[in-house]
């Protein structure tokens, strides 16, 4: 996998996030990884930003965007 540069998170449900390529990287409390094609860096931006990961990500990339189980 290409090097990324994870983003530690503050949540119940997310552990960390990466963004590379038009793609969003997400790892879960659990421990799995997915990876979302296709996000703008700027929704990226807009999840850092977020006062609840979580919420953010269930609202607006899950669902929205083509995703792959990597872990």
């Amino acid at each position: 996998m290409k090097t990324l540069t994870w983003v530690k998170i503050n949540s119940s449900n997310i552990n960390s996030v990466a963004h590379k390529d038009d793609t969003l990287y997400v790892e879960f409390n659990g421990g799995s990884q997915y990876k979302y094609k296709l996000v703008p860096q700027t929704l990226y931006t807009d999840l850092l930003e977020s006062e609840s990961k979580g919420a953010f990500l269930n609202s607006y990339v899950k669902g929205s965007f083509e995703y792959e189980n990597i872990v």
